[in-house]
């Protein structure tokens, strides 16, 4: 029912609510924008077939919440900055290969999904482009930010263990 209905998200606000309240003052003051954008998400689907991307940004939000909450203040690094954007590729993604289980639903009821829009094939298109920049994104932008001599010893590191795997190096003694 829809009292019902509304019992349960009024206690899972308030749930939050508190656990804002209790992770700080800042925490508590910022709380109101990934709620009403989660809120806002279940209204996306009505408008447009660009919704999986409407909670690819909450959940994206969550490295920098973390952040805020865990800092009590705003100014988080670029690595959480590229986690976030990372974060809201890769569940979008999830969201539209969730979506393509419900194609037939969403065209007949009129919910706009990008399976819905583009059809099965190209909806995966669009999840693997959305998966691929998602991962260039983080691992790129973290890449480029380390040493050039730490990603060095770090091949170096990976290519002895891949030796050791194969059975090139004599590693009775380690």
């Amino acid at each position: 029912s829809l009292r019902a209905a509304l019992g349960v998200a009024s206690a899972g606000l308030l749930v939050y609510l508190v656990a804002c309240w209790l992770l700080g003052p800042l925490v508590l003051m910022l709380s109101p924008i990934p709620a009403l954008l989660l809120i806002g998400y279940s209204l996306l689907k009505r408008f447009t077939a660009l919704c999986h991307y409407g909670i690819g940004i909450v959940m994206g939000l969550a490295p920098a919440g973390a952040w805020v909450a865990v800092t009590g203040h705003l100014d988080a690094t670029i690595e959480v900055w590229l986690i976030s954007l990372f974060a809201l590729f890769w569940i979008a993604g999830f969201d539209i290969i969730y979506a393509l289980a419900d194609i037939d639903f969403d065209r007949e009821q009129g919910v706009h999904s990008i399976p819905a829009k583009l059809g099965m094939v190209r909806a995966q298109i669009v999840t693997g482009i959305g998966f691929l920049g998602g991962g260039h994104t983080l691992f790129g932008g973290i890449i480029k930010r380390v040493p050039h001599s730490r990603r060095v010893s770090a091949g170096r590191g990976a290519a002895a263990g891949k030796q050791m795997r194969a059975g090139l190096f004599d590693d009775s003694g380690i």
